[in-house]
């Protein structure tokens, strides 16, 4: 039996997509904040499953360990989650971060599809 799987994101969820597609697998929740319409537009196959919970703008620690407690050990990922998670949950849960780079040295990755960019600065030499 496989761990539960866990992911965040603030963006349109299309890389959860993308790798629920590649792997087979959908997650078993799939967490978003609330944002204005106006900002995002959530992918429609993320919006078809069951398992999508949004959680407010800016979740409180509480907010999201009520989630996680529901779970034994789950496997936590992040695919353009725009908010900090709170440094006891790091502590307590192994965490991915979908993120191609650190954001402080290429401040030009920040924002919508850096996965994206990333790969075509890499094509183009820009990135090692």
């Amino acid at each position: 039996m496989s761990k539960p799987w866990i992911t965040f994101f603030s963006q349109t969820g299309s890389e959860i997509v993308e790798i629920s597609k590649s792997l087979n697998r959908w997650p078993d929740v799939i967490i978003t904040n609330e944002r204005p319409t106006r900002l995002r537009t959530i992918n429609a196959e993320i919006l078809e499953k069951d398992c999508l919970i949004t959680v407010s703008n800016k979740p409180t620690e509480e907010e999201i360990y009520d989630i996680l407690k529901l779970y034994d050990s789950p496997v936590i990922t992040l695919h353009g989650w725009l908010r900090i998670i709170p440094p006891s949950i790091c502590n307590e849960y192994k965490i991915y971060n979908g993120h191609p780079g650190l954001i402080t040295d290429f401040p030009e990755l920040k924002g919508k599809d850096p996965q994206i960019r990333a790969f075509e600065g890499i094509k183009q030499g820009k990135y090692k």
